[in-house]
């Protein structure tokens, strides 16, 4: 803490050893409850990092930046991450020219990496603290703006009002900066990291449709397509080789001989459309139509 706070510090070694610590508390450390402990003070020394004066070079802020999300997730502390990325993404506003650009983008960076953590329901909390900065949102704010008069008296017996969960929500921004609030909502929820992962492996996809008709050719040429097991291999190695791509055209064209498949080798056929069609959760219903 004490080389972090100082102003000659030098923080590319304060971060080395930050990360080092937190390597080591995410990974060493049996107890919980000093795992937590340890993680809080490593979070509170990388946060001073990240505030701290401008001499800061701007590679050390957003090293800082990137492992006070990931201490920040191991603490569970779904706000804290939603304030690191909404400052990120609000750095074009705050900073302005290519510096705000890269923190706008290590920002959407930051949300790919959450969602690889595959906890979805974190996800959504960190989600639900960014600001969304859609047509909606701007109709709902202009509401709260205009309040009635039976909301003014309230108001005024209250107080200064109720705090809203999305912070930042009346701050004037650029339609550039709210591109870059909606496609962090667009990766954080709206399945942006499924879209992209099913358009690269159909897109590489190097599987010989002519593999599987000359093999289930030769099965039925050898007396051998009433075979359980062999029908049962050729479905499975049908959905290996076309794992994540989407691509199911062969079985479609082929549902007849899809069908010989026999008692608990039909558990195995249905499986295989889901090897086929991972991830692939937007249309998940039609695809199971007859």
């Amino acid at each position: 803490d004490a080389s972090a706070a100082g102003a000659g510090a030098d923080y590319d070694a304060v971060l080395d050893t930050l990360s080092y610590a937190l390597d080591a508390a995410s990974t060493l450390i049996p107890s919980k409850a000093f795992r937590t402990k340890s993680l809080e003070l490593i979070a509170s020394a990388l946060d001073r990092v990240w505030n701290a004066t401008a001499a800061v070079l701007a590679a050390a802020k957003r090293h800082a930046a990137c492992k006070l999300v990931h201490c920040r997730q191991l603490l569970g502390d779904d706000r804290g991450v939603a304030d690191v990325i909404v400052r990120l993404l609000d750095a074009p506003r705050l900073q302005g020219g290519e510096a705000g650009d890269d923190g706008a983008l290590l920002g959407l960076q930051l949300c790919f990496d959450i969602v690889d953590s595959g906890d979805r329901a974190f996800v959504a909390k960190v989600a639900g603290h960014i600001p969304k900065c859609g047509d909606e949102e701007e109709g709902t704010q202009q509401s709260r703006s205009q309040p009635s008069s039976s909301q003014e008296g309230t108001n005024g017996a209250d107080g200064a009002g109720d705090n809203h969960d999305n912070h930042s929500d009346d701050v004037p921004r650029t339609p550039e900066q709210k591109i870059h609030f909606q496609n962090s909502h667009r990766v954080l929820t709206g399945g942006f990291t499924s879209e992209l992962s099913l358009s690269f492996l159909y897109k590489h996809s190097n599987a010989d449709r002519f593999i599987m008709t000359h093999l289930k050719k030769a099965l039925e040429e050898r007396g051998m397509g009433r075979n359980s097991l062999l029908h049962h291999c050729a479905v499975c190695a049908h959905g290996y080789l076309n794992a994540g791509t989407t691509n199911d055209s062969f079985l479609r064209d082929h549902l007849d001989w899809m069908k010989k498949a026999s008692n608990w080798a039909k558990f195995s056929a249905t499986a295989s459309m889901g090897v086929i069609h991972a991830s692939h959760t937007t249309e998940a219903m039609t695809l199971l139509e007859p």
